[in-house]
């Protein structure tokens, strides 16, 4: 069973992670061990085969991907508001942000504003990809860069279909790709780790999620309960970070982003991954999602479990909630139209359609080219 969230952290002892200010040198080894990490981790030089940077390369002193993750989120927009409806502009707005000049990958996340989750994380992946082709770690084709564009895929269709959709997106693309890896435990978890909350046990039609970038544990709330930190584009304000009780999450699957030379596979990643396209229509199992994401079955997660605490970035959106923020859906989930503060996650183009559901619009012809 998936790990559940109510009451794994006990009294043990925190970890303090300075992660936003840590300069640790560039480049060592390939397949050092990362401080606190446990195993061996793909630095942040994937520049070439041999581990050496080019010559061309400006220095990077960072040790993992993480921390080039924690990095990027400092100079992320901030507030701008959230959009969840299938009549607003997010979905535009994030189009109109990321686009492909003179065989350029052009990000400009303060045009996606209004947002929403998985359009927040997305631009932070983005932005790394960017950053390290730009600064001569990563070689990045232009062929790939169109493939990174967002142009309304629906759930399983190319990179931005498989991010936004139901389930494990992220994760189900990180394991396609071997960008990295997935696990669910929190022990394991360090601040700049991709992540999904689902607020429920319902994975797929049904489920109630949050795509997020987590950061360590937060401050007990108002009423004593535990809490985690995270970035995200969050209700109401938009792109910040957030507090989350402990009690509200039900199951979580973490993504680290380890190679990401990994991307140029996007030239030969199928056009659509069914599994990802039928959580559109129908619920998964957790051992479904597990499986699909390579973590295996049954595993029996620590009751107590220690997590770090990662000094943040400076944001003017700090909130602390019982809910946080997803995906524009096409309608409304029921925590879309209720009073529930918790959010759902998808996010599809507005315009209407026959066939609606909570997950997102029908792919048009044009969609599917990706």
């Amino acid at each position: 069973m998936l790990i559940r969230f109510s009451a794994i952290f006990g009294v043990a002892s925190l970890l303090l992670c300075d992660a936003f200010q840590q300069q640790a040198g560039p480049y060592p080894t390939p397949g050092v061990h990362a401080p606190g990490s446990g195993t061996p981790e793909p630095t942040v030089n994937p520049g070439q085969a041999n581990g050496k940077p080019p010559d061309n390369a400006s220095e990077l002193h960072f040790t993992t991907m993480n921390e080039v993750i924690l990095d990027v989120l400092v100079g992320m927009p901030k507030g701008g508001g959230y959009d969840a409806s299938s009549a607003g502009t997010s979905l535009q707005m994030l189009s109109s942000a990321i686009r492909l000049e003179a065989n350029r990958l052009v990000l400009e996340p303060e045009k996606a504003k209004p947002s929403f989750c998985s359009s927040a994380t997305y631009l932070v992946f983005l932005s790394v990809l960017d950053r390290l082709n730009r600064e001569g770690h990563l070689t990045i084709s232009p062929a790939v860069m169109e493939k990174l564009l967002v142009r309304g895929q629906s759930d399983g269709v190319g990179i931005w279909g498989r991010w936004n959709a139901n389930g494990p997106g992220t994760a189900r693309l990180f394991e396609e790709m071997h960008l990295g890896r997935n696990f669910t435990s929190f022990e394991e978890a360090r601040p700049g780790d991709f992540m999904k909350i689902f607020w429920s046990e319902d994975i797929g039609s049904a489920e109630s999620g949050h795509s997020v970038i987590f950061l360590g544990r937060g401050s007990p709330n108002e009423k004593g309960d535990e809490t985690i930190l995270i970035w995200s584009s969050n209700r109401p304000d938009g792109y910040g970070r957030k507090e989350v009780p402990i009690s509200k999450i039900k199951l979580a699957v973490f993504s680290r982003l380890e190679d990401p030379r990994k991307i140029e596979g996007a030239l030969t990643l199928p056009a659509k991954d069914p599994y990802l396209a039928a959580l559109q229509k129908r619920s998964g199992t957790i051992d479904e999602m597990l499986q699909k994401i390579n973590i295996p079955v049954g595993v029996v997660p620590k009751t107590t479990q220690v997590m770090p605490t990662a000094q943040l970035p400076k944001s003017t959106s700090d909130n602390k909630d019982e809910g946080t923020s997803d995906r524009p859906s096409n309608t409304p989930s029921s925590s879309q139209g209720g009073n529930v503060r918790q959010d759902t996650h998808n996010s599809q183009q507005p315009p209407a359609v026959k066939d609606q559901d909570r997950s997102g619009v029908k792919p048009s012809p044009a969609e599917d080219r990706q």
